[in-house]
């Protein structure tokens, strides 16, 4: 991972919020980007593995921040009759050829370009802001999100959460698979 990113273990996630804030006030007294004659736009990238807790943290962040948005990879999945089928007769779901991360990218594209359209064409009001703040941010979610180049590179800020072993095993447990096809 670039310095740009860092690892975040189960316990170390309280404090996220603050560290996101606490880092762009920093960004914008150390560029002198404190006026509103820009728009900020900031990109969070939040990776790590499968059931560690990334949409929890996303759904906190997205209450927690002014004018926030969130793509979750997940919702980019292929049909499932795009999907590979490995050696072992599973289909393949855990590889990023089976998420289009070209329909991704656009979607993060036309973010970039108007954040407050895209906001509002997702049912998201502006939150009101302060004269010197026009603060924008998108949360990109996914566990295989720091696999795609261009993505990653887009990120502001890049956190990969971590869990220990037998916490995603017992997690991946109380799935019903016997109820996901493929």
């Amino acid at each position: 991972m670039t310095s740009r990113g860092r690892s975040i273990n189960i316990g170390e996630r309280a404090n996220f919020v603050n560290e996101i804030a606490e880092c762009e006030r920093e960004r914008s007294v150390d560029s002198g980007t404190t006026t509103n004659s820009i728009m900020r736009r900031i990109i969070l990238g939040v990776g790590g593995v499968t059931n560690g807790g990334k949409t929890t943290l996303t759904r906190r962040l997205l209450g927690a921040l002014p004018n926030c948005c969130v793509v979750h990879q997940d919702d980019f999945f292929k049909p499932p009759d795009q999907i590979e089928v490995g050696e072992d007769g599973f289909k393949q779901w855990d590889v990023i050829t089976s998420i289009d991360m070209e329909a991704m990218e656009n979607t993060v594209t036309a973010w970039i370009e108007n954040p407050v359209k895209f906001a509002r064409s997702h049912g998201i009001a502006p939150s009101p802001s302060e004269p010197d703040e026009d603060v924008q941010i998108l949360i990109l979610e996914g566990f295989l999100l720091f696999n795609h180049k261009l993505l990653a590179n887009m990120c502001s800020e890049r956190y990969y959460l971590t869990i220990p072993y037998e916490e995603c095993k017992r997690r991946r447990s109380l799935y019903r698979w016997s109820s996901i096809k493929g």
